[in-house]
């Protein structure tokens, strides 16, 4: 009989919608610092990336250059997983947002600019009243070939156990429907303007993902590294790719 593939993958692909933003002003202070959370974004990019594509969304990585030199209206939506990015780009990314786009950010995401110095006067414009430091339960290592370390067992990476009061849980969900999930590399507790609206919180109270709208756009942050939360399991030695990947790719679906 006449055998069809059931995933998705022979699709035409056209033009991206979305692209993900990586500063060359955070590789930088990432080779600088050997900052962790430099470190942590770096990688929570690339597997911002690797589950958008997963999940069969068209995506273009974009550097600060191209920002700057394009017009953006291509984009419906910009992810910027980094914690520094030049000033002028910033700018220009939230002049994008008020025509219609939405830009998505993860925890620690657009704090300092190129010189390392906090884009404070910004942060309103994000919905975001203040930016606290991250707290953090693994040291993550930028991959230079070699074995993974697991992010869910005991091994050198782990630097505090996950506390019960960064269980996320999405406003207006029913805990009992399985919705609420602890992050496992880190979190950001957020400090919303009045007005913003908060998506999900943290089990202390904490707001963990919020939205704000700006002119006729929208920029969504949330408290997470969420490109890694999403591929966790692909760390964990039980990982299987035949068995597992579906389950991954839901996963990914609803971290990004």
């Amino acid at each position: 009989g006449v055998q069809t593939c059931a995933l998705p993958i022979c699709k035409e692909q056209s033009p991206a919608q979305v692209a993900i933003l990586n500063p060359i002003a955070s590789e930088v202070w990432m080779q600088f610092t050997g900052d962790n959370a430099n470190a942590t974004a770096w990688e929570d990019a690339k597997f911002t990336y690797e589950a958008l594509t997963q999940s069969f969304v068209p995506v273009d990585p974009i550097d600060q250059r191209m920002v700057l030199a394009r017009d953006l209206k291509q984009y419906k939506v910009i992810y910027l997983p980094a914690p520094n990015i030049e000033r002028r780009v910033a700018e220009k990314l939230l002049t994008w947002v008020q025509s219609g786009g939405t830009l998505v950010l993860h925890a620690g995401s657009m704090v300092n600019d190129e010189a390392n110095q906090p884009l404070t006067d910004l942060y309103p414009n994000l919905g975001l009243c203040e930016r606290r430091s991250v707290e953090f339960w693994k040291k993550i290592q930028p991959y230079i070939g070699g074995a993974l370390p697991t992010l869910t067992t005991n091994n050198h990476a782990i630097l505090a156990p996950v506390p019960d009061t960064a269980v996320v849980q999405a406003i207006g969900a029913d805990a009992s429907s399985g919705g609420a999930s602890a992050p496992i590399v880190g979190r950001e507790v957020l400090s919303p303007v009045d007005g913003a609206q908060v998506l999900a919180s943290y089990a202390d109270g904490g707001v963990a993902a919020l939205q704000h709208k700006l002119g006729a756009g929208h920029v969504v942050t949330l408290g997470v590294y969420a490109g890694l939360e999403s591929v966790a399991p692909q760390f964990d030695g039980d990982f299987n790719m035949q068995r597992d990947i579906v389950k991954l790719w839901q996963i990914g679906r609803a971290h990004v």
